[in-house]
């Protein structure tokens, strides 16, 4: 999901990772995305880390990054954990997996992506058609919209979600 995303870029690319070790394919592609003027942006934690080896491995790959116009930051005041990516703006992935191989082969990140995307869909659809009517606020259509019944819609993305996620993992995290 996260090569698609890089490749399928047209403007920008804002990266965060506590692990950002990218593989030889993937640093072709964000190169690649560079050279079509996407910008990059990439956060990465500085000397506050649980693993030094990871940090001068993901040092390692910094060049031609670098060298393509991409600008890498280290977070300095205290630990830094977040895994966040977002591409023109538009898809947002945050979550467990590291921007690292091992990541991307151990986790089921992607696949979560996916389903929490569905799920949350879903439950903004039940909540829009079911509880929206039910409290009074409408539904959301393109002559009505309001904002409780964009309200309703989100608070039914978001239960649904914790649910599901609580049956998924055993916490709504």
């Amino acid at each position: 999901m996260h090569l698609l995303a890089v490749t399928a870029a047209s403007r920008s690319i804002e990266l965060s990772a506590s692990y950002f070790v990218p593989d030889a394919l993937t640093l072709q592609a964000l190169v690649e995305a560079m050279k079509r003027g996407v910008r990059l942006r990439i956060v990465v934690p500085g000397k506050h880390i649980d693993s030094e080896t990871v940090r001068k491995a993901s040092r390692a790959t910094w060049g031609p990054l670098l060298a393509a116009g991409a600008v890498i930051a280290e977070y300095g005041p205290t630990m830094y954990h977040c895994k966040v990516m977002i591409v023109d703006g538009m898809l947002v992935s945050v979550g467990s997996t590291n921007f690292d191989n091992r990541s991307f082969m151990k986790t089921n990140g992607q696949q979560g992506m996916v389903l929490n995307v569905v799920v949350g869909l879903v439950g903004a659809l039940l909540a829009g058609l079911l509880i929206s009517p039910m409290v009074g606020v409408g539904t959301i259509n393109q002559s009505n919209f309001s904002l409780p019944a964009l309200i309703v819609s989100f608070v039914g993305a978001v239960v649904l979600l914790a649910i599901v996620n609580i049956f998924r993992r055993g916490s709504a995290r």
